[in-house]
């Protein structure tokens, strides 16, 4: 903040004329974003009294037959330029993590929209799961999802684990996705029936007998009056956020069932901490 106004941080990445002009701009923190090498040469251009930040991004040339210390195409043939643009597609990962820490530092969360789904609202970084936000396009499980999309999409229709009522637009988008093939909700699927064969196993018995405990629980309340909250069988939250949702619980004064998975950072067969 200064003088009480907030201060936007604009990132470039690699462009100093115009970051100089943007400085002008009141309001403005411009981070120029380079390799090791450009940000040393950079560096003594900057005015003594300056807006402008250096941040550097890891840069291995010689790994694509480049020379030691060269980090820019001014004195390259085009066939080593060819090498330092295929090189160039590295510095995604390392500039994605960049994004990320000057977001923290700035306790700010960069907001975005879903081009093909418009109608939700804007999404923050922090309701992403961890595999989303803190890898890239290269990874593993990254790719694992894309290539499940993808299939899922050119079926002859989906089953999804919901109702129409519980996420409408969801549905929606799914439906639209899938170009007027068949969308059915089949869900909340739950595993209460008590005699089918599944649940004759010891694991799934303990399971309904806490099954029975909430419905019995329940059964004392008038109708439409316990909120239910869960975020699925695989999503979950940061323990900051745990703690809000239960301060939140209690402050309502309204009876209510969490189906609580262990937050970020902790291990499903970790014990709760005391608070």
């Amino acid at each position: 903040m200064d003088n009480g106004r907030e201060e936007r941080n604009i990132v470039m990445f690699p462009f100093m004329a115009l970051a100089r002009l943007l400085e002008r701009k009141e309001g403005y923190i411009v981070t120029i974003v380079n390799t090791p090498l450009n940000i040393q040469r950079l560096g003594p251009s900057l005015p003594s009294k300056t807006n402008i930040r250096l941040a550097e991004i890891p840069f291995h040339g010689t790994n694509y037959g480049l020379q030691p210390g060269v980090e820019n195409t001014r004195t390259l043939t085009a066939e080593l330029t060819c090498c330092m643009l295929e090189d160039s597609e590295n510095l995604e990962s390392p500039f994605k993590s960049l994004l990320i820490n000057i977001t923290e530092q700035d306790s700010r969360v960069p907001e975005f929209l879903l081009p093909d789904f418009p109608e939700a609202s804007k999404i923050q970084q922090s309701q992403l799961e961890n595999d989303f936000r803190l890898t890239d396009s290269t990874n593993a499980l990254w790719l694992f999802r894309t290539r499940r999309f993808s299939h899922c999409f050119c079926s002859d229709a989906i089953l999804l684990n919901t109702m129409e009522g519980l996420r409408d637009i969801g549905v929606k988008h799914f439906r639209r996705k899938m170009g007027g093939k068949p969308v059915w909700m089949i869900g909340p699927a739950c595993s209460s029936m008590k005699n089918d064969a599944y649940n004759q196993e010891e694991r799934s018995e303990k399971r309904s007998s806490k099954t029975d405990s909430c419905c019995e629980r329940l059964d004392l309340n008038p109708p439409a009056s316990v909120l239910y909250v869960s975020f699925g069988s695989h999503n979950t939250i940061l323990p900051s956020q745990m703690m809000e949702l239960a301060l939140s619980l209690e402050a309502s004064n309204k009876a209510f069932i969490w189906v609580i998975r262990p937050p970020f950072g902790f291990s499903s067969t970790e014990d709760f901490r005391a608070e």
